[in-house]
């Protein structure tokens, strides 16, 4: 139902996406989409534990983070600590995106921090 109640809104005002929240109001992801933000050094999900969905990519990124050494952390949070993120992109089976926009923040394409783990198709 909240998906439902999600796409209904995101049809109905000026959004491309919006963040699932849990009855405690911590992040889930969004509505098709694993969602990942960055803060210095630091690559942040949502735990499981939130009640987001496993998808394949997600735990294909994990799986690569963690043999490239960079510290990923699943958390349990809420949506204000994406306001701190330099980044943030979202995954599903069709790929990777990355957010240019959070409420009043701008921010920067991870592009460089993702094609040490993985190679991006190259644009059009």
């Amino acid at each position: 139902m909240p998906y439902i109640l999600a796409g209904i809104e995101k049809n109905n005002g000026d959004f491309k996406d919006l963040i699932i929240k849990n009855e405690k109001e911590e992040v889930v992801e969004m509505i098709a989409s694993n969602i990942f933000w960055v803060k210095g050094a630091t690559i942040y999900t949502p735990s499981l534990k939130s009640g987001c969905i496993e998808g394949v990519m997600r735990r294909y990124l994990l799986s690569e983070f963690e043999s490239n050494k960079i510290d990923c952390q699943q958390v349990l949070t809420k949506t204000n600590d994406l306001m701190d993120a330099q980044s943030v992109f979202l995954t599903n089976v069709s790929g990777i995106r990355w957010v240019k926009n959070y409420k009043s923040a701008k921010l920067t394409d991870p592009k460089n921090l993702l094609e040490k783990v993985i190679t991006l198709p190259q644009p059009l």
